[in-house]
């Protein structure tokens, strides 16, 4: 939507976004592509890490992500891969997370 990065929207140093939930983001960031005009039509979602093993939480995550970004849950794809324990993932010191969304203005 050329609205610029997460950081530029809430950035770290500001502390009404410690502990914040990722969930208020999306709602927040579903809200100006509407005011830009903008119609969010997909979204495909990938997460890494080594452990756990999130399979079978995968469509709650998509219907918990559905809500506030005003979308049927079945548009959005979340997948869980690893990184057959190469790098910080694999060594489980963290996550990642990577995502593309479709948006029609």
């Amino acid at each position: 939507a050329g609205k610029g990065d997460l950081g530029t929207h809430f950035p770290s140093t500001d502390p009404q976004w410690k502990d914040a939930s990722s969930l208020r983001f999306l709602e927040i960031i579903a809200g100006m592509i509407a005011d830009a005009g903008g119609t969010i039509i997909y979204i495909d979602a990938t997460v890494v890490l080594q452990k756990p093993v999130i399979a079978q939480r995968l469509p709650e995550m998509a219907a918990a992500m559905a809500l506030p970004l005003g979308i049927d849950a079945g548009r959005i794809h979340v997948k869980a891969t690893t990184t057959d324990h190469l790098g910080f993932t694999g060594r489980e010191e963290g996550l990642a997370a990577l995502a593309v969304a479709t948006v029609d203005f």
